[in-house]
C-alpha cells in the first residue's frame, strides 16, 4: 500500500486530536512516530512505498484513522523529572551541546544523552547524563564512552578550525 505525504500529515493531525503526541523521527524509514498512553508506535514506509507498523497499536490507530473513528491516546506526561534533569544539566554544563558545542535554541533543543548508554549498563543518574543536540545524539547512538569522548574532541576541533578560517 502506497501512502501519500498528505495522508500521513492528516494521520498525524488526527492522532494529535486523539491525545497523541507526534515526536521526532529517528530514521529514514519512519514516516510517523506517535507517543500515546501505552508508549510510542511508529509507521514505516519501505523503498517500494509500502506501509508497515511497529506494533498492533500502530495498526489499530491507522485502521481507526481510515474508518474515521476515535482512538483515544491520552498521553501521560512525565515531563517534570526530565525538565528538572535538563535544568540541572544546563546549570552544570552550560547551554550548548556536549559534543559539538553549538548553543541550544528553539530550532536546536537539547536532548538527554547517556554517556554510558543503557545498553552498556548505564543509568539515568545526572552523573551519566549530558545535553546534546539531536544530530549529535543520533550520531553517537550507543557508542562506548571512550568513542563518545573521541567524537566530541573531533567535533570541537572541526568547529575550532572553522572559527579560525571564518
Amino acid at each position: 500500500m502506497s501512502v501519500s505525504e498528505a495522508k500521513i500529515k492528516r494521520f498525524i493531525g488526527w492522532a494529535e486530536g486523539q491525545g497523541g503526541e507526534s515526536v521526532p523521527l529517528t530514521n529514514e524509514y519512519e514516516i510517523a512516530r506517535i507517543k500515546h498512553k501505552g508508549g510510542t508506535f511508529v509507521l514505516y514506509v519501505n523503498k517500494k512505498g509500502g506501509l508497515s507498523f511497529s506494533d498492533s497499536a500502530a495498526r489499530r490507530a491507522w485502521a481507526a484513522f481510515l474508518e474515521g473513528k476515535a482512538w483515544p491516546m491520552n498521553v501521560r506526561h512525565k515531563r517534570s523529572k526530565t525538565e528538572a534533569k535538563v535544568a540541572r544539566l544546563r546549570e552544570r554544563d552550560g547551554d550548548a551541546c556536549f559534543f559539538c558545542g553549538d548553543p541550544f535554541s528553539l530550532q536546536n533543543p537539547p536532548t538527554l544523552e547517556h554517556l554510558l548508554s543503557i545498553v552498556h549498563g548505564g543509568s539515568n543518574v545526572i552523573a551519566n547524563l549530558a545535553l546534546a543536540c539531536e544530530p549529535c545524539n543520533q550520531e553517537v547512538g550507543s557508542m562506548d564512552v571512550a568513542d563518545k569522548i573521541k567524537f566530541r574532541d573531533q567535533k570541537r576541533r572541526s568547529h575550532d578550525q572553522l572559527d579560525r578560517t571564518a
